[in-house]
């Protein structure tokens, strides 16, 4: 059988293990680690990704506004044409069209560029 004293360093080795495997699923748990995750998935080999990494490592600001900037812009290409009805037509073109012109106003011209 074995000591009480190797069984003690045994669960000592095994709670350290645990401790480092609890530690390393915890800092893949965060935004950078999934992110970097799913960059492994997309390049295995980071070849092509650490020139951008560096870049929005040094401008992290400038890479979060551009982002933003990106992503309104592509929102706004994608969002699709909204139109308010009133009255069954569309407003979009009310306000450029010409109004119809009145029978008594019409009326009032016609006799006064006759005489």
């Amino acid at each position: 059988m074995t000591s009480l004293q190797q069984l003690e360093k045994e669960a000592r080795d095994r709670r350290a293990q645990f401790h480092a495997t609890l530690s390393d699923v915890q800092n893949r748990l965060t935004l950078p680690g999934l992110a970097k995750e799913a960059l492994l998935h997309m390049d295995p080999h980071l070849s092509r990704l650490p020139p951008a990494f560096l870049a929005v490592k040094r401008h992290p600001v400038l890479a979060a506004g551009a982002l933003a900037g990106a992503s309104w812009l592509l929102k706004q290409v994608l969002r699709p044409v909204r139109r308010r009805y009133k009255n069954g037509h569309g407003s979009s073109f009310a306000s450029s069209r010409i109004p119809p012109a009145k029978p008594k106003t019409l009326k009032k011209e016609t006799i006064h560029e006759s005489h």
